[in-house]
């Protein structure tokens, strides 16, 4: 009987990490918010497929459905896609951010680009924000981020509605 306690209980614990490990993402904010880490993908039309397999195009095509009320420009009869999430550092300068993302141990600074919008993930508890460039890329940050004021800033000077 306690043989059984114990093989249950350290499955519990065990689940109970495993579920922890996807639920949790880290996440690093200076205190005026311009420097962040985050969460970054590529933003694939049509056009872009062509790179990626046919496998990426179909698991991910419906996961933006929602995400961006005012759209992000493109064809309108053009269907977009993107890939996994990865790793990024983000420095605010001005009215555009820097993107550096890694994949593995390789770092790929991206050039210099506005913010478009703003959109909510669909548990809301992270900010989903649209950056501009070829091709355009999501970046997430979590809502309690000292950054997301910046984000949301920068989000009102490039659709100009901003205040002050």
């Amino acid at each position: 009987m306690g043989d059984a306690l114990s093989f249950v209980l350290f499955v519990a614990v065990l689940l109970a990490l495993v579920w922890f490990g996807w639920r949790y993402e880290p996440h690093w904010s200076s205190k005026d918010g311009t420097h962040f880490t985050a969460r970054t993908r590529p933003l694939l039309t049509d056009d872009h497929a062509q790179r990626h397999t046919r496998r990426d195009a179909e698991t991910s095509r419906g996961a933006l459905a929602g995400v961006f009320a005012g759209g992000g420009g493109g064809s309108s009869n053009s269907s977009a896609f993107a890939l996994r999430w990865r790793d990024a550092r983000v420095f605010v300068d001005g009215d555009l951010v820097q993107v550096i993302t890694r994949i593995g141990p390789l770092r790929r600074p991206l050039p210099p680009v506005r913010v478009i919008a703003r959109g909510e993930s669909t548990n809301g508890r992270r900010a989903v924000y649209l950056i501009d460039g070829d091709p355009m890329r999501e970046l997430r940050i979590p809502v309690t981020s000292h950054a997301v004021a910046v984000m949301d800033a920068l989000v009102a000077r490039s659709s100009g509605n901003a205040v002050g």
